[in-house]
């Protein structure tokens, strides 16, 4: 049961109020460059309060760590606008946390979207003992010696990819719109609704509607 709203999305006809907000639909952009190792984003997040007088959203994303001795950062949030495309405020810190603060506050029950944009570098990892193995956007070998790309989506490992409401309590719907720069396949969670070459990418859209977290 969902109510679609001006914004072009739609959110579920219960709302979670034990949730400090409640992200209803997550809709990705993102841009796998496999030449250089690094990706690009854009992230829409459509989010109804739970408590008047919300003023900032707090989303999950991957904090600053050690790799080899060197501070390695999943992704950089370079802007984040709202649904009109006004500038926000925001501070990403190393702990991995990006506060964004809205345009004005929010009553329970109102909704917003939040558009991310984000670019980083291929996860460093080596091997499966590697501590970053299950985390981030990833390249590395397979049984056969082939090379892909690899993510992971569930709790608490989608941050380090997808800014995010990181916890199983918040499930929502998602829609990813995905590039690639070389002859792989792009698998994905959802249903494949479009495949065309843009921009020299394959780009390959997939529609969740089932809530996940």
């Amino acid at each position: 049961d969902q109510v679609c709203t001006a914004s072009g999305y739609c959110k579920a006809a219960v709302i979670d109020e034990t949730l400090a907000y409640d992200v209803q639909h997550y809709d990705l952009r993102l841009d796998l460059l496999t030449a250089d190792q690094t990706f690009a984003a854009e992230l829409a997040i459509f989010v109804v309060a739970t408590q008047d007088d919300t003023a900032e959203l707090v989303l999950d994303v991957g904090a600053e760590t050690l790799v080899e001795g060197e501070p390695y950062l999943p992704y950089e949030v370079t802007g984040v606008l709202d649904g009109d495309g006004a500038e926000l405020g925001f501070v990403q810190d190393a702990a991995g946390t990006l506060t964004v603060t809205l345009g004005g506050p929010l009553a329970a029950g109102e909704e917003t979207v939040v558009r991310v944009a984000y670019a980083g570098p291929f996860n460093k990892v080596v091997d499966e003992a590697d501590p970053l193995f299950y985390t981030g956007i990833m390249q590395r070998a397979g049984k056969a010696g082939d090379l892909y790309v690899q993510t992971f989506g569930w709790p608490v490992y989608a941050r380090r990819w997808l800014p995010s409401h990181d916890h199983p309590s918040d499930i929502a719907t998602f829609s990813a719109d995905v590039g690639i720069d070389n002859g792989f396949v792009v698998l994905s969670n959802g249903v494949p609704v479009r495949s065309e070459e843009a921009d020299g990418l394959i780009r390959t859209a997939f529609v969740l509607q089932q809530p996940v977290p």
